[in-house]
């Protein structure tokens, strides 16, 4: 299926064989699923779209496209501040490995952004949300 997520292949009398990927996809961290399939509150947003904002940095580019999202100096906040001593940072993920941040990610190279307010499949370290990153791949031509 040459890397795709999901594929739809439709068969006509000519014996043409056409296949697709389908783009209403939500990373849920275990796999992906349709988005009206999806019970977890979340929202992607296309890298397309993040390079059009003009900024630099991902998380200031999810701010204002994302419900819930606040981004103050470099600090991302999708479920609010549950206490004073523990930290309120969402987990990031990128191309399904734990970072520290996304400050080194050029958005020029991301593909799309899943911010999920319920990342209870990470456990305790995805009680804060969790942002999913998936960069563009090189492709065959």
């Amino acid at each position: 299926v040459d890397g795709k997520k999901s594929m739809r292949v439709r068969v006509a009398d000519e014996l043409k064989v056409e296949a697709q990927e389908d783009k209403d996809l939500v990373n849920i961290g275990y796999g992906f699923v349709k988005r009206r399939e999806s019970c977890s509150s979340s929202s992607g947003i296309p890298g397309e779209v993040l390079v059009r904002t003009g900024r630099t940095n991902i998380l200031d580019a999810l701010q204002g496209l994302v419900p819930g999202l606040t981004v103050s100096n470099g600090r991302a906040v999708i479920r609010g501040i549950g206490t004073i001593n523990s930290s309120s940072d969402p987990l990031f993920i990128l191309d399904g490995v734990e970072v520290p941040s996304l400050s080194f990610v050029n958005l020029n190279d991301v593909e799309r952004v899943e911010v999920q307010k319920d990342g209870s499949i990470y456990g305790v370290k995805g009680a804060n949300g969790v942002i999913l990153v998936t960069s563009k791949h090189g492709k065959k031509k």
